[in-house]
């Protein structure tokens, strides 16, 4: 599959970048290179490689579990496609996330989250190169689906829903 040319506003490359940047938070998006309890380094899909450095613990009560924590992610000329475009991320800042969530019951149902997504990555995408700042805030919504939303490379209501309470995700949320 070509990916398509960079006609798309600057919005919907945000809201594609976010996206992509979720996807790869995921078990099998990325190929494992080496990794441990707190940190994680993968290959990328298209080419480099991103460092995921946890923060989190978890509780278990009976059948209750909590999960709190944070995660840095580290780009080293990560590339990834998401939306039919391809990203490169680039350089620093670095991406931190903080994520609380509480599983109750053996079939893993999410009563609670919250938590957000913060901080800025340098990503290229045809040729350009971007400052792309992040502030998102991570609600619940039914499904055990997560939702970040907030401003992403300037621009405001950008959402992207994730997973929670699975055993999909590299790093805890």
């Amino acid at each position: 599959m070509r990916p398509r040319e960079v006609s798309s506003t600057a919005r919907e490359e945000a809201t594609s970048f976010l996206e992509g940047i979720l996807v790869l938070r995921r078990m099998g998006a990325l190929t494992l290179i080496e990794g441990s309890r707190s940190v994680v380094v993968a290959a990328c899909p298209l080419d480099g490689r991103v460092t995921y450095l946890d923060t989190g613990y978890a509780l278990q009560v009976a059948d209750t579990l909590w999960f709190e924590g944070g995660e840095t992610v580290i780009p080293d000329r990560c590339g990834f496609a998401s939306d039919g475009l391809d990203f490169r991320m680039v350089g620093s800042p670095n991406l931190h996330s903080e994520v609380a969530t509480k599983i109750v019951g053996w079939r893993g149902r999410v009563r609670a989250a919250s938590g957000g997504l913060k901080g800025g990555l340098f990503w290229q995408l045809g040729g350009r190169t971007r400052d792309c700042a992040m502030d998102l805030t991570l609600s619940l919504r039914p499904g055990n689906v997560g939702v970040y939303k907030g401003n992403v490379c300037g621009h405001e209501g950008v959402e992207g829903g994730i997973s929670l309470g699975g055993s999909d995700t590299l790093l805890g949320g």
